[in-house]
């Protein structure tokens, strides 16, 4: 494939979403070969040819989606059965899906010999197939009937005496799903359970939820509703705690009212269906299109939501198939393609295909037509990217005040700005917040209840935003391109969903600086380089790097004050001094002062103030590091003299916090201390916590070179796996050296590397690099300048060379410190 291929084409960007490429290899099956056998019609265009960017962004043809586009409103016209026929065949489909993943569900696959197992994959696979063309006429056909439906209306409108105004509200009425999809389903019940505690003990969540019988309503609703979070095999199931923090966040609300007001919402939606049926009984064409356009919407939503039900029921199948080829986590098996899995399945091995996934979690394009399919990799692919970034037109005006879309519920509000993409984010919004997303899935429907208003990127008047909005009775505008982009958290905005527009009333302005003094823990973007009394060298430079836009894992500090407050609340300060000034070795007061530390409770009004600053950013595991108010500056550099702990789990936070202070005391720590001529009753030390990166490449890079000191080049080192393999010296990284001023790449030296350090569950290990890929090159050079591009700019914002410590998730490059280079 060249990409001649690409770019002699037009594309136009289907949607962002998050897919991997066994999902993409049953997509391009079923729509670039199979689109056009879902119907029975003799004239049909070409099948579309899709290309998938980093499993985010997907393009159609732009000429071969017209034709379909054509073709679809022309069938529709004619026949409207066509549409019947359509949505029955959908209905078919998902059934068929659905009865084969519960039988494989049923099945003792450990049990099935290798050629039975392929069986199994290979009949999940056709019926997944067989679903795949639905996911893109439901999405084409929505336009199409959105204009039926209007230009029906349009028609017959000026025959009835209403206001210009009332079109659109009768427009609404006519589009609008009245049966409950799932999430609707889902927070109905759980905010019934919500108001069975709230009867047991309106004030005492705790107490409420160890209330007879409800252990038992949680675990069974999350048997029924679990499978919600799943998403194209690369989400996780909801947990009995995802659901008991739902509660928890929204618990100062009457679950009672919430309830009563959905059952009206849902009994106002059915009288105005009713009186629209009234109001137009004598127009039969434009009801029976109104009753098939509610059977679409359902149904729209409804495949999303059974596809996502069949992963789920079917995850024995690929965990049994991992442990056949010998992978070591059943989820790398969405990194293979159907023929991949069913080869290694018939060799008993995942031999070459290790090689083949490490390759493409760096980054990949697929390209998919009714001739073939394939997925590229490595160079091809990064000029695919280079391709569409030239190409983007992303770029606006960031003084726009406006943005305007399409109403999908009329109505008005004004609040507070809050962007969401993932659920994750859901944390920050509270009751009568704006929300503001790219579009909105099941995993946003806890955060679409608490918000006055909803706007998204995306979408049209019969999208899942629309539809929730509906059932909700909340206005929503949709389709606005750049909501996400022009507004930041914290704007003031009116949302007028009558005319389709939201205005930015007020600019978030960046806090004021305040006395931090008495500040317990703090997030990185209340800090900045002033603030190493309170956060710490590496703590401070975290909170001014993020504030200067550069890419920072999310983290938050705990500052001194806890340190100086643990000491004195355990009458430790004496005790230490009096350590430190005895005569003994280094390691014999180290062991004694550390012993002393870890032996101490953590105050407990911190330890909760803590852990509820970590759901700012949930995540499964977070690094916990050691920073002195000492540490990173130019004169001296406390690097590697405090302790780091990676992959901690956030209830093993509060211990490591207490390790991090008690190595302010190592003996490395003392020595460097008084060989440097540093007092210690002038040095504290800060905590900071940050999600961690599950880093595929990480290193190092000095913004000048200190080998030969020349400030005009740059020297980058890069290694596979997690950065410590760099930083102990385990391994021998690749180094590119680079002039900053065209960023040009002068020098690259690539090294064999045999072995890196990988995360797995909790811990790191070392593991074998596939042998495909020791000896390659561990950047491109697309990558290499990228990668340049950040660190001048850490670069600029200290005014001074840097050494900078970075990882590369396979998407996007983090920054995870950045210290002066002291031996220049």
């Amino acid at each position: 494939m060249k990409t001649k291929i690409i770019t002699s084409q037009k594309w136009h960007l289907e949607g962002k979403w998050r897919i991997c490429p066994l999902f993409i290899d049953w997509q391009n099956e079923g729509v670039c070969k199979s689109l056009f056998d879902t119907f029975s019609t003799s004239s049909k265009p070409n099948n579309p040819t899709i290309l998938t960017v980093n499993g985010r962004n997907s393009y159609v043809s732009e000429n071969e989606r017209k034709k379909i586009i054509i073709f679809l409103s022309k069938e529709t016209k004619k026949d409207l059965n066509f549409l019947q026929k359509h949505i029955d065949l959908c209905t078919e489909a998902v059934q068929n899906l659905l009865e084969v993943a519960y039988g494989i569900q049923k099945t003792n696959i450990t049990k099935i010999s290798h050629q039975e197992l392929a069986k199994k994959f290979t009949s999940f696979s056709k019926n997944f197939i067989e679903l795949m063309p639905f996911l893109m006429t439901f999405d084409y056909l929505g336009d199409v009937l959105e204009t039926l439906v209007r230009d029906e209306l349009k028609k017959i409108f000026p025959k009835y005496s209403f206001s210009p105004e009332d079109f659109d509200k009768h427009l609404a009425i006519l589009t609008r799903c009245l049966e409950e999809t799932s999430p609707t389903k889902e927070s109905n019940d759980l905010y019934k359970i919500g108001e069975k505690m709230q009867k047991a003990s309106r004030v005492n969540f705790q107490k409420a939820l160890n209330d007879s019988g409800i252990a038992e309503l949680l675990e069974k609703h999350q048997q029924v509703y679990s499978w919600m979070k799943v998403y194209s095999f690369l989400g996780t199931p909801f947990l009995k705690s995802d659901y008991v923090n739902r509660l928890q966040e929204m618990y100062e609300e009457d679950f009672a009212d919430i309830l009563k007001q959905k059952r009206n919402n849902f009994r106002k939606n059915q009288k105005e269906w009713q009186n629209i049926q009234k109001i137009y009984q004598k127009e039969a064409v434009l009801i029976r299109k109104a009753e098939l356009t509610q059977q679409f919407i359902f149904m729209r939503a409804h495949r999303f939501e059974m596809m996502n039900l069949a992963y789920f029921l079917v995850n024995n199948l690929f965990r049994e198939i991992s442990n056949r080829i010998g992978l070591s986590d059943y989820t790398d098996t969405i990194w293979l393609l159907s023929n991949e899995i069913l080869e290694a399945l018939r060799k008993n091995s995942s031999q070459d295909l290790l090689g083949i996934i490490e390759e493409r979690k760096k980054g990949f394009t697929s390209f998919g037509s009714n001739k073939k399919n394939f997925i590229v990799t490595g160079n091809l692919h990064a000029e695919i990217v280079q391709f569409f970034k030239k190409n983007s037109a992303d770029d606006f005006d960031t003084n726009i005040k406006k943005v305007t879309g399409q109403t999908a519920f009329r109505g008005s509000a004004d609040g507070t700005v809050k962007i969401v993409f993932t659920a994750n984010d859901l944390k920050k919004v509270k009751k009568g917040d704006i929300l503001v997303t790219k579009m909105t899935n099941a995993d946003l429907v806890a955060g679409l209840e608490k918000a006055s208003a909803f706007v998204t990127d995306e979408g049209g008047i019969l999208c899942h935003a629309a539809i929730v909005s509906r059932e909700m009775q909340k206005p929503c505008v949709i389709g606005t391109k750049n909501a996400t982009e022009v507004f930041r958290d914290g704007d003031k905005v009116m949302v007028n969903a009558d005319k389709g527009e939201v205005i930015l009333c007020a600019k978030e302005k960046p806090p004021e600086k305040k006395m931090k003094k008495n500040i317990a823990i703090v997030s990185f973007e209340d800090l900045d380089i002033f603030d190493t009394d309170i956060a710490g060298g590496k703590g401070a430079s975290l909170g001014e790097m993020t504030n200067s836009g550069i890419p920072v894992p999310p983290g938050i500090v705990v500052t001194t004050l806890v340190f100086d407050d643990f000491l004195s609340k355990n009458n430790l300060v004496k005790t230490l001094q009096s350590l430190i000034n005895n005569k003994e070795d280094f390691d014999t007061t180290s062991h004694k002062i550390r012993t002393l530390i870890e032996n101490q409770i953590f105050i407990g009004k911190y330890q909760k103030e803590l852990l509820e600053k970590l759901q700012l950013f949930p995540s499964d595991f977070y690094a916990v590091r050691s920073s002195a108010t000492a540490e990173d500056g130019s004169e001296n550099s406390f690097a590697g003299q405090l302790d780091t702990f990676l992959n901690i789990t956030p209830d093993n936070i509060p211990d490591m916090v207490k390790q991090c202070w008690g190595s302010l005391f190592s003996p490395r720590a003392l020595f460097y201390q008084k060989n440097n001529n540093i007092d210690q009753s002038n040095v504290s030390v800060a905590v900071v916590v940050q999600k961690m990166i599950d880093s595929q490449i990480s290193g190092i890079t000095f913004t000048a070179n200190p080998i030969n000191k020349d400030t005009s080049e740059m020297v980058i080192e890069a290694g596979y796996g997690l950065g410590e393999a760099i930083v102990s010296g385990q391994i021998t990284p690749d180094d590119y050296i680079l002039k900053k001023e065209n960023l040009s790449i002068l020098q690259k030296n690539v090294q064999t590397q045999k072995e890196k350090i990988v995360r797995y569950a909790n811990k790191s290990e070392t593991r074998k690099v596939v042998k495909n890929l020791q000896d390659k090159q561990k950047l491109t050079n697309e990558q290499i300048i990228e990668l340049a591009k950040i660190c001048l700019h850490v670069e600029k914002v200290y005014q001074k060379p840097m050494d900078i410590e970075w990882a590369f998730d396979g998407e996007r490059f983090f920054i995870t410190q950045a210290r002066p280079i002291t031996t220049l």
